[in-house]
């Protein structure tokens, strides 16, 4: 027979025990939004993917269609392993309560009778359950500690994706401050009046100018461009399209061409004037 010390002490615990489930349950529940939004994540990383195989007919040739059949092959199943609501917050959580409730209660009335009336197997079967609830406690806690630490990884990966972003922007703002120091300095020196982060409105919408010169009744407007790409010439294009249309207006894109020859070509078709930093002077020859 066990003691009443010891039918105590495991009393004791089953009623703290169900207390722990239902804060361990009330901390998940406030951390649900960020791990449904992870996973649903998760599912929607694994549909682009799945729509961006698709989408290319190379990826059916015979040469890339082994690779390819295995790929979608690993992506349902990745698909299927991923359950959409965690099972141990529904039947886990509510077994392991029971279970310390029933711990609590049986040794509650096994110290309430009498050592004659107690039920020969009482303690027995008090102990007993009490260390399934241990054990389910165990297994919803692991469950519990994977989904937290899952969702607090991606959130790490995405601030650690900002701060790169953020880095790279600096970067960007440092390099843009150089180029346009290049040209104001130009400018300054060969006399070409000019002002510079200028508001201009265009349709009601407004744009800021980087520089903007005028000369012979022409308006110049000057874009510094860090970064040239064949996207990125054409969308900082856009802004200054119906500004031309409104108003005698060229305009004239500068950046560092060097490494990339295939950007200054397109460039040349979105923009009246093209120069590359490093030969600054051909701006001198287009504002006369």
């Amino acid at each position: 027979m066990v003691s009443e010390t010891v039918i105590t002490a495991v009393m004791t615990s089953s009623v703290t025990g169900a207390g722990l489930v239902i804060a361990f349950y009330a901390l998940i529940a406030r951390m649900s939004d960020r791990i449904f939004a992870n996973r649903l994540e998760q599912l929607e990383k694994r549909r682009r993917e799945i729509k961006e195989i698709t989408s290319k007919p190379e990826s059916f040739q015979e040469k890339a269609l082994e690779k390819t059949t295995k790929r979608l092959e690993d992506l349902r199943k990745e698909i299927n392993s991923m359950k959409t609501f965690p099972r141990y917050l529904g039947p886990g959580v509510l077994l392991d309560f029971f279970f310390f409730v029933m711990a609590a209660l049986l040794s509650l009335f096994w110290l309430a009778n009498t050592p004659e009336k107690r039920a020969p197997m009482g303690d027995t079967v008090a102990l007993i359950v009490f260390f399934i609830s241990l054990f389910t406690f165990f297994v919803v806690g692991v469950y519990g500690i994977i989904d937290v630490l899952t969702t607090m990884t991606a959130d790490f990966s995405k601030l650690q994706e900002k701060k790169e972003d953020i880095k790279a922007e600096l970067k960007e703002a440092r390099k843009e401050a150089k180029i346009g120091g290049q040209v104001a300095q130009f400018l300054n020196k060969t006399g070409i009046a000019f002002e510079r982060d200028v508001m201009i409105k265009t349709n009601g919408d407004r744009a800021f100018a980087d520089f903007r010169v005028c000369s012979k009744n022409i308006e110049y407007i000057i874009e510094v461009l860090t970064k040239p790409t064949s996207q990125n010439v054409y969308k900082t294009s856009e802004k200054y399209e119906m500004y031309k249309v409104l108003a005698p207006a060229k305009t004239i894109l500068i950046s560092d061409f060097s490494d990339n020859m295939p950007a200054q070509e397109a460039a040349t078709t979105y923009w009246d004037f093209v120069v590359d930093v490093n030969n600054l002077d051909e701006l001198r020859q287009i504002i006369r």
